[in-house]
Parts: structure tokens; sequence; C-alpha cells
């Protein structure tokens, strides 16, 4: 078990810096959705039910998108009459709380820097949580690997 400990130890750090610019990305790439529910009409329910998973609801509130269920399919933007979603090429997805994945006609409230406190305590440890779009396991792997 030492052995293994101090073979860790000697691998040091295995992390890359958050970039500062936009990644090549994919042209079929599907990033963070746009939403402008003012442009839907009174009643119209098609992207709702065009949605497989039920990302997609109202309530007494309005509309409202959960990407924390979103498969990122494009069933709702090709459904909406009124063109009230698309999907940006924007690839920043990551929020700070479930709650924040809820959006109402709004961006994507993405998450904050570790502020000074946050830092001192956790030092450079983190979590991570992936959520699967059923996709081919290989952002399953990266997950794994970090």
């Amino acid at each position: 078990m030492w052995r293994i400990l101090r073979t860790r130890w000697a691998q040091g750090m295995r992390t890359i810096a958050f970039p500062d610019a936009e990644p090549g990305l994919p042209d079929r790439l599907r990033g963070a959705p746009a939403l402008d529910f003012a442009r839907c009409r009174d009643g119209c329910r098609a992207c709702i039910d065009a949605c497989p998973t039920g990302a997609l609801s109202t309530d007494e509130a309005g509309p409202k998108l959960d990407l924390g269920k979103c498969l990122f399919c494009t069933d709702c933007v090709e459904a909406c009459p009124e063109g009230a979603i698309e999907f940006t090429r924007d690839w920043r997805v990551a929020t700070r709380t479930r709650e924040a994945l809820v959006l109402r006609d709004e961006t994507l409230r993405l998450a904050d820097a570790l502020d000074t406190k946050m830092r001192r305590l956790f030092g450079r440890s983190l979590k991570l949580r992936q959520v699967s779009a059923g996709g081919c396991n290989a952002c399953e792997a990266d997950v794994n690997v970090l």
C-alpha cells in the first residue's frame, strides 16, 4: 500500500487549467440553450409535447427547461413554431446547484470560481458530477480518469 501511495505522490498533479478561450469543438456541438419563452403563443405546448424526457414543462409561473433531464436532442427546437428555443455553441453548462439547471426564460447561471475562503478550505480538491445524456460512454471514462 505504501508503494502505491509513494508512486501517486511522485506522479504529482495531473490537471490542466480551465481554458481561457473556446476549445476546438465539433460543428455538431449542442451547447447551452437560449430561451425566449416570451415568443410563445398562449396555450402552445408543441415543444413540451415533443420533449422525450419531460425536461420541458409548465407550471403557474410559466414554461421551464430542466437541463438535468434534457438530452440536448433538439426535438423541442424542431417542434416550436415560434423559435423560442435554440441551442448555442456555448460549451459551459456547469452550475453549483441542481436548482440552477432549471431555466425559465433566462440564461444559464454558470458556476462561479471559488472565492478565497473556499480555496483555503478545499485547496485543489474537486468533486465532479457528470450527467449522462445517453452517449457513447467516452465522457464517463474521462470523468473516471479525472
